[in-house]
């Protein structure tokens, strides 16, 4: 009510009421413009636009609040075909365009109404209480769709069974100072955060630890993070210590394809499948991610994919250990496209203690390393039992256990595989020698990062480790 009263008062004290011009004969008036119909790209500003008039000098602006134009006041003048309307123009106005000349006004345009583009707002959250809000929820319970939450550091929990509910808005969630400051703390009794109501890629998620979270909701799944029939994006977060009595300690997602960027996964445990990620039917893009040292009571300790399509690169698999199968990763009718990833020291009571393929699962493996993964039946590296056809291109693997691949593959070419990993004066494929088999590997890898032949540990294979390699170029002593 109180804003119907305050659109009443600026349309009344906005200018005179409309008053046509008669036909003369003489001297004729212009048409009536058409076609006018209302627009907005910048928030709290309507455009307003209508098509040319022969014989118009010029163009004058009503509006109403209610359709009878009789009502209407004049509120600007345009020479050409548009007219902005900046003041009060998500009040519920009518408007009409009036052409002009020197004999006087047409009739009136069709009317048209319009609502601008809110302008969106920026909210903060200190758990000293020292901005506009002290609690994560608050804030986004008072968010819109585009609104921005700046979190200071601080730890940060609930009394409800989530520590935030993202409640379906696009909204930008990060912290001011980064994940190892700013703690979303579950405190053993509840969820980190909840997606369940269509979050898309617009909802963002940066710079927050996520720990020390459980949940018995939605059957026990995602205690760190439930995404289910949605999509949000999240960057540079650590999920750690939490534990799940199910499926996906980490993060569980259903029907999603979220886009994770620069997060770890660290210390996590699940009942069941999934230590670090559980995902099901969904396609999701995992890119410069750490998973180290989660544990599945069943399989895949790290990341569990289960009839799911994935793009996983630059990502590190580390420490992880499952019960059964998979201590990297496991893939149940799954075919994840698997690109500059490294597989270290991963366990499996089972059957691949880096990567287990189940359920005909392909998955396309390139410039990827394989060492010191250990299974204590099949595949320390990879196994795959039944079916499914991996398909390996470009990637090491050394001394794993009992062998490196169990089950068909098919070899695309420029892998290496020993029986040792011996990593001494450069020696890149543990034979001893610095020598044009390693000279291959580096050129094989040029421009990679998270990458075997980054011998001088830079980050990145270039013409350094190149250097390094040519300085230590023979036999190792």
């Amino acid at each position: 009510m109180k804003n119907l009263i305050t659109c009443l008062v600026v349309c009344v004290l906005s200018g005179a009421a409309f008053a046509g011009t008669p036909d003369r004969g003489d001297c004729p008036v212009p048409p009536a413009p058409t076609n006018l119909y209302a627009s907005s790209d910048v928030c709290q500003q309507l455009n307003l636009h209508w098509n040319p008039v022969d014989d118009a000098h010029g163009y004058l602006i009503y509006r109403g609040v209610t359709e009878a134009p009789q009502n209407a006041v004049l509120i600007g003048a345009a020479d050409g075909t548009s007219y902005v309307v900046i003041s009060c123009c998500n009040c519920p106005f009518h408007y009409w365009v009036v052409a002009s000349n020197d004999c006087g006004d047409s009739n009136v345009s069709n009317s048209t109404m319009g609502t601008c583009l809110p302008c969106n707002t920026t909210w903060t959250v200190d758990d000293d209480g020292k901005a506009d809000f002290n609690n994560i929820q608050a804030a986004v319970d008072a968010a819109s769709n585009g609104d921005e939450i700046i979190v200071h550091p601080g730890t940060y929990t609930s009394t409800e069974d989530d520590v935030v509910d993202m409640l379906g808005k696009e909204i930008w969630l990060h912290s001011s100072a980064g994940a190892e400051v700013t703690i979303i703390d579950g405190e053993g009794v509840r969820r980190g955060i909840l997606f369940e109501n269509g979050e898309t890629s617009n909802t963002i998620i940066e710079g927050f630890t996520i720990t020390s979270c459980y949940t018995t909701d939605n059957e026990g799944n995602g205690s760190g993070m439930y995404c289910r029939n949605n999509s949000p994006t999240l960057i540079n977060c650590i999920f750690s210590d939490n534990s799940s009595m199910n499926w996906g300690a980490g993060i569980y997602f259903e029907n999603s394809e979220s886009i994770v960027v620069n997060c770890q996964f660290i210390n996590n445990y699940a009942e069941r499948w999934g230590g670090g990620i559980f995902c099901e039917s969904s396609n999701l893009t995992l890119t410069n991610c750490v998973f180290e040292g989660n544990i599945s009571n069943i399989s895949a300790g790290g990341l569990h994919l289960h009839s799911s399509e994935a793009s996983v690169a630059n990502c590190t698999f580390m420490n992880n250990y499952a019960y059964a199968n998979g201590g990297g990763m496991f893939c149940f009718s799954s075919s994840p496209v698997l690109e500059n990833c490294s597989f270290d020291f991963n366990t499996s009571g089972g059957d691949g203690g880096g990567l287990r393929c189940f359920s005909d699962s392909s998955p396309t493996i390139t410039n990827c390393t394989f060492r010191n993964n250990t299974a204590y039946d099949l595949g320390g590296a990879i196994a795959n039992v039944p079916k499914g056809l991996p398909v390996i291109a470009g990637s090491f693997f050394c001394q794993n256990l009992p062998e490196h691949i169990y089950g068909t593959w098919s070899d695309d070419g420029n892998n290496l595989m020993f029986d040792v990993c011996q990593f001494d004066c450069s020696d890149i494929t543990g034979d001893g020698q610095v020598d044009f088999d390693d000279l291959l590997f580096v050129i094989n890898q040029w421009g990679l990062t998270n990458s075997l032949a980054d011998v001088n540990d830079d980050g990145i294979v270039d013409v350094l480790d190149l250097l390094d390699m040519i300085d230590n170029w023979g036999v190792c002593e």
